[in-house]
């Protein structure tokens, strides 16, 4: 009877050991408010244009992005959704060439005030793409409308890269056929536009996107000041806590993780494709909640990174590396493995936010100079990472003044270019 006993209580205990190993954790309340944040709205007629932006010539991008979008949708409502190819069989042309190089190869800003027959010939050539810009810039209900996937089709952010580019060729060409001060108008219009886009914009790769064009029209702004020897521009405003902060972009980031670790709940043929294993084994093995929720603090940081002021950040990532996933090895065995998979470090982007932020700062202190380069190089400068320390600002040979930051600038944003003639870097 003894030994009956013992081996019923033994059974219990083990059945009711299987049962509560299955038992997945609930979604934190940090996560459902993240994951509420990255939800679509219904509609929006700036991102359904942004969509079909590169539709054929002749064609009407709205439309073109409304089927698109369609096609999504219904990908998404799908038992098992893949991901829709946004790729036309006839696009508009992208524009290439030696208008359209990177402002941070040596010359590039420069060379584009030396030949106004090409400006005038790109301007020309590419007016569509150039028109489709300016509608897109006044439209002002951006959000991203797909839901957030790992596979999720993006829009063709390089149309608004080389849009962009046109219409700075179009206001120097603007300037050197002698309406500068219309041309410095047409810049400020454009970064006006594109600030309330970084606002808005919820996609990690467009809100990178979206520095690079307001680092590319502060460029060109200041290019314009120096070499025409305008007054001063407006000052422009430091970035506001929506346009610099990457919470819906982690929002985002974080929803797509949890829709794949919510698609892989049950499913044996994830962990082998020949052996037959059972699902109770597999809820064993692996919780979509468990892992989700291990890697909110690892999000929670690059938020956090990005909403510091320059200084705090440097601290932050001086004093802290970036979380690791909660570790759960009995409970959550493959989500651990599967957490532990190297992410990308966030905190880089977190940094482009605030070299844009510097370039901002930057430009407005030798803006007010009146852009003579005699004096900037006599000018001292507050680097706002490093507020302790004095800057001055050193001649370089590439027009530039570059300031220093705690991570690589790859992109070059925390330098302002176009200074004609002569060239800066500021040191600490």
């Amino acid at each position: 009877m003894k030994i009956t006993l013992i081996v019923l209580v033994i059974l219990i205990s083990s059945v009711t050991s299987i049962i509560i190993q299955q038992q997945d954790d609930d979604l934190l309340p940090e996560v459902t408010a993240m994951l509420i944040t990255a939800e679509p709205p219904e509609s929006s007629r700036a991102y359904t244009y942004l969509m079909g932006i590169h539709s054929a010539a002749g064609q009407s991008p709205a439309a073109t992005g409304h089927r698109l979008l369609a096609q999504i949708r219904e990908q998404e409502q799908s038992a098992a959704p893949s991901s829709v190819s946004t790729t036309l069989n006839d696009e508009l042309a992208l524009p290439e060439g030696p208008l359209f190089c990177p402002f941070k190869q040596t010359g590039c800003l420069e060379s584009l005030f030396a030949n106004e027959a090409a400006l005038a010939a790109a301007v020309q050539e590419h007016g569509e793409l150039l028109q489709r810009w300016q509608t897109f810039l006044s439209i002002d209900d951006y959000a991203v409308l797909t839901r957030p996937r790992l596979s999720e089709p993006f829009p063709h952010y390089q149309y608004l890269l080389k849009a962009s580019r046109l219409a700075i060729l179009q206001s120097i060409r603007n300037a050197v056929t002698g309406t500068p001060d219309t041309a410095l108008q047409q810049l400020a219009y454009t970064t006006a536009q594109l600030r309330r886009l970084l606002a808005q914009e919820s996609h990690l790769v467009g809100k990178m996107v979206a520095v690079q064009l307001l680092s590319d029209q502060i460029d060109a702004t200041n290019a314009l000041i120096s070499r025409f020897e305008l007054q001063p521009a407006r000052q422009v405003s430091p970035l506001t806590a929506a346009e610099k902060s990457l919470a819906k972009a982690m929002a985002r980031e974080l929803a797509g993780a949890a829709f794949l670790y919510q698609q892989m709940d049950g499913r044996p043929d994830l962990l082998s494709q020949t052996s037959d294993i059972p699902v109770w084994f597999v809820h064993f093995l692996f919780k979509p909640g468990i892992s989700t929720n291990a890697l909110l603090p690892i999000y929670q940081d690059f938020v956090i990174s990005s909403e510091l002021s320059p200084a705090e950040f440097v601290a932050h990532i001086e004093q802290s590396s970036v979380p690791q996933p909660q570790q759960h090895w009995i409970r959550n065995p493959v989500g651990t493995i599967l957490n532990n998979i190297a992410l990308p470090n966030m905190r880089e982007y977190a940094a482009r936010m605030h070299d844009l932020e510097l370039k901002f700062r930057l430009f407005n202190a030798l803006n007010s100079l009146n852009n003579n380069t005699q004096n900037a190089a006599t000018k001292r400068f507050q680097n706002p990472y490093y507020p302790n320390l004095d800057a001055s600002v050193v001649l370089d040979k590439d027009n530039t003044v570059c300031l220093d930051g705690p991570l690589p600038d790859s992109r070059g944003i925390r330098c302002l270019r176009g200074f004609m003639g002569t060239a800066s870097r500021a040191t600490p």
